[in-house]
């Protein structure tokens, strides 16, 4: 069941910048044919946004909890040796996917994650409703960029410097890009 749980939990994480913009699309730009179909849509679009906040809730709910009880442990005893520990583990199972390959040192680097699925969000919405200005949208995709490259040189959430170099290697790659795309408005205007 675990399993389950949290490849359906990637999978929405995977796609939270594609839930806004079709969302959006849905909401403000579709025909008003289709009858049973547009309803049904539109009901799919508010379940899809109500589960992509209740995850972020989620995630933030456990990061706070797990750093709260990494506070009460005297000296000399494990995290892992309190009744309290336990019972945040069986929850945290059903999310490990959220919190996996990240160090649980500070707030900060637990939350990678949630900033990840934040920064997906800000995108889908920065795409969706400022479509009429794509100066506007590039350089907040850039702004976006850049302080998420400067979240992980900073904060280093990785438990794997495997994991660091890739994932510093994917924002360089998409600055290069959002750096090409507002040369190319600049040249076009």
């Amino acid at each position: 069941m675990i399993v389950r749980w949290n490849f359906l939990i990637l999978v929405l994480c995977s796609t939270f910048d594609e839930i806004v913009l079709f969302s959006h699309l849905e909401f403000f730009y579709s025909t008003a044919a289709g009858g049973g179909m547009k309803a049904f849509s539109i009901i799919l679009a508010l379940i899809m946004i109500v589960l992509m906040v209740l995850l972020l809730l989620k995630t933030f709910q456990i990061v706070r909890l797990y750093q709260k009880l990494k506070t009460q442990i005297r000296p000399g005893q494990s995290l892992e040796d309190g009744d309290t520990f336990k019972s945040l583990s069986n929850v945290h199972e059903y999310y490990s996917v959220l919190f996996i390959g990240f160090k649980p040192k500070s707030f900060f680097t637990q939350c990678y994650m949630l900033v990840f699925l934040l920064r997906a969000l800000f995108f889908g919405i920065i795409i969706a409703i400022f479509h009429e200005y794509p100066m506007f949208q590039i350089t907040s995709i850039l702004v976006l960029n850049i302080l998420m490259i400067a979240y992980i040189v900073v904060v280093r959430p990785f438990k794997k410097t495997q994991d660091f170099i890739e994932v510093c290697l994917y924002e360089a790659i998409i600055l290069v890009a959002n750096c090409a795309v507002l040369k190319l408005l600049v040249m076009d205007r």
